[in-house]
């Protein structure tokens, strides 16, 4: 006998940090416990892997393409659909009124989280979908979209251009090597316009508020 399914529900979100709007559903029990598994040993890399497929499961997104802040907020997204946007969480503070270390047990809104560092970006470059614009002089630039960092700088800018243009030509096809012989190139003024906007990439934040169990003391501590 074949049972009934439910069907589930489709929400869009657009991501803060590509400006791109992807549809995402909540996930399952059976991806639920792909997470609970992966948790299970502390083994962070796990972790990371079974995030990622039930993110590629239930969301229309590339996660290898995804910036760090567009990862975590389309998680996040899936945890308050999934379960709810109010998540029971342990925070490590010092105290500031009796200087007491506790671990206290609070609640959260992940409808709090805020991505810290987005203006400050948007007013030195150019953003548009999919995509950030670093203006050099004389027309040329390049077009980025950071993905995830692996640990090599050269990889990890190489990756994340998707063009460099000349005025109104845009170069997309080009090798490794030809790609950085043009960045070896540059005047080291322009060369650190480029590391600039890697240097200031927006992260997120949450603060919250909890009391001491020690002296009552109101804290403020923040998870990033």
């Amino acid at each position: 006998m074949k049972l009934p399914k439910l069907e589930l529900p489709k929400y869009t979100c657009i991501l803060p940090y590509s400006n791109k709007t992807v549809e995402y559903r909540p996930y399952t029990v059976k991806e639920e416990r792909i997470i609970a598994m992966s948790t299970a040993g502390d083994d962070k890399d796990s972790m990371r892997d079974a995030i990622t497929q039930v993110i590629e499961n239930c969301a229309s997104v590339d996660t290898k393409a995804l910036h760090e802040v567009d990862f975590e907020t389309i998680f996040l997204k899936l945890i308050s659909a999934s379960v709810s946007p109010i998540q029971d969480i342990n925070v490590a503070i010092q105290c500031i009124g009796c200087g007491v270390h506790a671990e206290v047990e609070t609640k959260a809104s992940l409808d709090n989280v805020e991505v810290h560092g987005m203006d400050e970006l948007k007013k030195n470059y150019t953003r548009k979908t999919g995509y950030w614009v670093i203006d050099l002089d004389g027309g040329i630039g390049l077009m980025v979209s950071p993905v995830m960092f692996d640990g090599d700088d050269d990889e990890f800018l190489f990756k994340s251009t998707v063009g460099i243009f000349d005025n109104e030509t845009v170069h997309s096809d080009f090798t490794k090597e030809e790609f950085f012989e043009w960045i070896e190139a540059l005047p080291k003024k322009e060369f650190t316009k480029i590391q600039k906007f890697f240097d200031m990439q927006p992260y997120t934040y949450l603060g919250i508020k909890v009391n001491c169990p020690n002296c009552g003391a109101e804290n403020t501590t923040a998870i990033t």
